[in-house]
Formats: structure tokens, C-alpha cells, sequence
């Protein structure tokens, strides 16, 4: 059995949530990105900010994650931003990834949303901030 405080949670649920964006959001690897390839054209969705807060007792190894998806979009107005963001909330909202070798994982949910203008090119990012929970297997 491998020692839980050794387990990367963060990756693990990283890339759970790599690839059911690139399942479920149009475009899949083409659109959903970590890291963002330069000169890359919207839109896009980044998988951003992932901090955890130990909910564990002395010695387990509980974590609650908060994940922060970017969107970003191009256009005249804020409605494509809506509209991934929405792509994003139905992929992952309420969304339980399969337990891995190493790591269960909670449910999704999302407690804010946010979409901003950029005051050039006409580029919309939107934040979607989501939460779960890892624990080891």
C-alpha cells in the first residue's frame, strides 16, 4: 500500500479534471490547456489555481481543493464567455471522478463564477471556482 502522505493529490485531481474538459467542452485538447501554448487563440479553457485545506484528524490524509477554470473567449459581448463557462459548470458540476489506484475523490461543486472584459481585442475570461475533496484509497 503506498504511504497516503506520499500520494500526489493535487496531480491526480489536476488531471481528472484535464480530461473530462477534454471529453466533454468542444475542441477537447484543442481548447483545454494547463498550460497555455503561446499564441494561442481563444477560446480556451485553463485549468488555473488548485490549493488545498487539510480537513483530516492527526495522522489522515483528507483534503478539500478549491480549483479555479479560466475562460476565455473572443467576441462582441459576454455571451460566448457565458456560454463556455456553462460547457464547464455542466462538465464538472456535480461530478464525481473514478477513484484512481492512490486517490478517492468527492463530488464537484462550484460556489462562484465571474466574467470580466479584457479592454483590448475584445477578449472575455471568466473564472469558474470549483471545490472537491481527495482522500487516499
Amino acid at each position: 500500500m503506498t504511504d497516503p502522505a506520499s500520494i500526489d493529490y493535487a496531480t491526480a485531481l489536476q488531471k481528472a479534471t484535464y480530461d473530462r474538459l477534454c471529453a466533454l467542452i468542444p475542441g477537447g485538447k484543442r481548447t483545454v490547456f494547463q498550460h497555455v501554448p503561446e499564441k494561442t487563440p481563444p477560446p480556451v479553457v485553463i485549468i488555473g489555481d488548485l490549493q488545498s485545506e487539510a480537513r483530516g484528524g492527526k495522522g489522515d490524509v483528507a483534503d478539500r481543493w478549491t480549483m479555479v477554470v479560466f475562460a476565455v473567449t473572443m467576441g462582441t459581448s459576454r455571451a460566448d464567455n457565458f456560454a463556455l463557462q456553462t460547457k464547464v459548470r455542466a462538465a464538472l458540476g456535480n461530478w464525481k471522478p473514478d477513484a484512481t489506484d492512490d486517490v478517492f475523490f468527492g463530488r464537484f461543486d462550484w460556489p462562484a463564477t465571474d466574467t470580466n472584459p479584457v479592454l483590448k481585442d475584445n477578449i472575455y475570461y471568466g473564472t469558474i471556482t470549483l471545490s472537491s475533496t481527495t482522500e487516499p484509497a
